[in-house]
């Protein structure tokens, strides 16, 4: 459930339709329990960048962070799906925010 703030904070997004408002919302409204370690914005990128931009930062985490990567390529969720599947990694929540973005979850192996 959206706190006061976060519910204004949307129709405002909304009303005027700002990118960057969008991805902080998208952050802010995930649920409690969606916890990650680091995050990547790799918005306005297309294939193969979100996942290579990915790679280079869990290459980075220790094994068990999570990674947290908000992506709005349409090519995104196969992608993701097939670098985890590759890599071992686990893809642990993969959900579409608005206006196209998308999230994911991936758990380093």
């Amino acid at each position: 459930m959206l706190q006061a703030w976060q519910a204004k904070l949307v129709r405002h997004i909304a009303y005027l339709r700002l990118p960057l408002l969008i991805k902080l919302v998208c952050l802010l409204t995930m649920s409690n329990d969606s916890h990650y370690d680091v995050s990547l914005d790799a918005t306005g990128l297309k294939c193969p960048l979100p996942v290579l931009k990915a790679r280079r930062q869990i290459a980075a985490l220790a094994s068990g962070d999570i990674l947290m990567v908000l992506a709005d390529d349409p090519a995104a969720p196969l992608d993701f799906a097939h670098f985890c599947e590759v890599g071992g990694h686990t893809l642990m929540e993969q959900s579409e925010k608005d206006h196209g973005v998308i999230s994911f979850r991936i758990r380093k192996v």
